[in-house]
């Protein structure tokens, strides 16, 4: 965000300005130039806007509380590197979003043009996600139990390292392979041990045995990975 402007005499304007993530100041010319406030030196980074989610369009990343406000290349790359994902397909349509820390940005779901109308009740499911710690070293991200609107009907943990009964019949869902005449919302989060990931799959309330039906007696991998 920008914390300071400065007119010089020659009335060129130089701006203080940090990221939101990574914390680091720096300062910037007209030109767009970036120099490290601590030190002067020049800065070999860009900057990127953090937009409100209702301004943001796909590849735009966003913060999930809708604060507005600046992050440098090194960490949107960070971000987008390794993360979780959130994907709701409704008979609207589909929006596929990735998700890490307090950041979401657009991405592509098999190639289907996605529909930004939804992203108010994406935005309703990741505003519940937290970081839930098992000790001082391990943890993983989940999503709320319940919000205004979506209901988790079945979740749990998942290998990263293998498919499973259960993965291909929800990945079946989400492509619109298997067609499902309501909405459906597929959180997955990330873990501290990068051979599992958390998942949850959301419903409205009128739709969750439904949704327990179309996964019933379907095996995670491992097969003794817990299953809500």
């Amino acid at each position: 965000m920008i914390l300071q402007e400065y007119q010089c005499e020659d009335d060129s304007l130089f701006l203080l300005v940090d990221c939101d993530y990574c914390g680091t100041r720096f300062i910037e010319d007209e030109d767009g130039l970036l120099w490290l406030a601590e030190t002067g030196q020049e800065a070999d980074r860009y900057l990127y806007p953090l937009l409100s989610p209702s301004e943001a369009d796909e590849d735009d990343m966003f913060s999930i509380d809708g604060n507005e406000g600046l992050i440098c290349d090194w960490c949107r790359e960070d971000l987008q590197g390794t993360h979780g994902a959130l994907t709701i397909r409704s008979p609207e349509g589909v929006l596929s979003l990735g998700v890490c820390s307090r950041y979401a940005w657009g991405q592509s779901a098999d190639g289907e043009e996605p529909n930004w109308e939804l992203l108010g009740d994406a935005l309703e499911i990741l505003r519940g996600r937290y970081y839930h710690r098992t000790d001082a070293w391990r943890g993983a991200y989940l999503g709320p139990n319940e919000t205004e609107h979506w209901v988790e009907a079945t979740g749990g943990w998942h290998s990263t390292m293998e498919q499973s009964d259960l993965s291909d019949t929800i990945h079946a869902i989400m492509s619109g392979e298997i067609v499902v005449p309501f909405p459906v919302a597929v959180l997955i989060g990330l873990t501290s041990n990068v051979c599992s990931v958390t998942w949850a799959v959301y419903v409205h309330k009128e739709n969750v045995e439904a949704l327990r039906k179309l996964l019933e007696e379907k095996t995670p991998a491992p097969a003794w990975a817990q299953v809500r």
